[in-house]
């Protein structure tokens, strides 16, 4: 059903599966399970050591690969997300690879936060515009480019793009940082005081700048992790204390 959770428990072969709603899984009791196409619209789980022709995930979602499993691809596996809505894939335990194998021809995925996952096989695995969370074996992984990203338009939501632009005040659309991208926020981007940016997503990136902003309390809110790779600068007319999320620190250079 279109708003149901659905899991496969067993069998040997299928043909066309379809997960429609959110989470789809496929367990760890289907070892060895054959599919032709497998499709999933939402969040997924796959637990097995599964055969797939082919492997199809949705942008915006996440899911999770068995660690020491080996989700083996026949012909293709497409895992392309967006700027605004990448795709996590990521192994079930943090720390410990999942593998994707293919033994022929390419695997490119795209825009993409890949954390854990071992590719093997045979086949070139590239991941464009993709970030890197560790632990990744076997892909060449091309990162998105550093930009400076603005906030506009006042109150609104961290993964709604239309509050980002390239150019301070700027016109909306760009995509929503990255853990490469700077963020500003300053004279442009709040029309007015009381005005709420809200971490709604597990949001990430390079520095954090809001000393330019002129309007007042200015709230930084929501309940979802903030992850800086670089600096944070604040400013004493703002006020965070509606922000229940957790900030980490998480550069990987030195200085």
């Amino acid at each position: 059903g279109n708003n149901s959770a659905g899991s496969i428990n067993g069998g040997s072969s299928f043909h066309n599966v379809t997960f429609n709603a959110a989470p789809g899984t496929i367990s760890a009791s289907s070892n060895g399970t054959s599919f032709h196409k497998v499709i999933f619209n939402g969040d997924g789980t796959l637990n097995n050591n599964g055969i797939y022709d082919s492997l199809i995930f949705a942008a915006g979602h996440t899911y999770s690969l068995g660690y020491n499993a080996t989700q083996t691809i026949n012909n293709a596996l497409k895992a392309d997300g967006t700027c605004s809505q990448p795709i996590v894939i990521q192994s079930s335990y943090t720390g410990y690879q999942a593998t994707i194998s293919q033994s022929t021809g390419t695997v490119t995925i795209s825009y993409v936060r890949l954390k854990d996952m071992n590719a093997t096989g045979g086949a070139v695995f590239t991941a464009n515009n993709t970030t890197n969370f560790g632990n990744n074996t076997g892909w060449t992984i091309n990162s998105p480019s550093t930009q400076n990203l603005y906030w506009i338009g006042g109150t609104g939501n961290w993964n709604d793009a239309s509050h980002w632009s390239t150019v301070s005040g700027g016109s909306a659309g760009t995509c929503i940082p990255t853990r490469y991208d700077n963020v500003i926020f300053d004279a442009g981007s709040f029309s007015g005081n009381a005005q709420t940016v809200t971490i709604n997503v597990p949001a990430y990136c390079k520095s954090m700048d809001w000393s330019g902003i002129t309007s007042s309390s200015i709230q930084m809110s929501g309940t979802s992790d903030l992850h800086i790779s670089g600096s944070l600068a604040m400013k004493s007319t703002m006020i965070i204390t509606g922000y229940t999320g957790t900030l980490y620190f998480e550069s990987t250079g030195t200085g």
